[in-house]
């Protein structure tokens, strides 16, 4: 499943809908930076995601609007 979960997420990354992805500290799940025209779009996304789908990860959406933006992201470490 994990190999199914990276193969989804890089699809996505590189279509544009995925800017970031990575684990927490902590090994308890992750965060992802979506962006999407709406909420249903990411939750068609979720909706197919492997972890999502095989019952290990649940997942939680927060909406926000980008105010401001760092022309420096490029410039950050992996």
């Amino acid at each position: 499943i994990m190999e199914e979960h990276m193969g989804y997420t890089q699809r996505a990354m590189e279509a544009g809908m995925i800017l970031l992805s990575g684990l927490k500290e902590d090994m308890r799940g992750g965060i992802f930076l979506v962006r999407a025209q709406n909420r249903a779009e990411v939750e068609d996304y979720l909706r197919d995601e492997p972890f999502g789908k095989n019952g290990i990860q649940s997942y939680r959406i927060i909406e926000f609007k980008v105010h401001y933006r760092s022309e420096k992201l490029s410039e950050w470490p992996r």
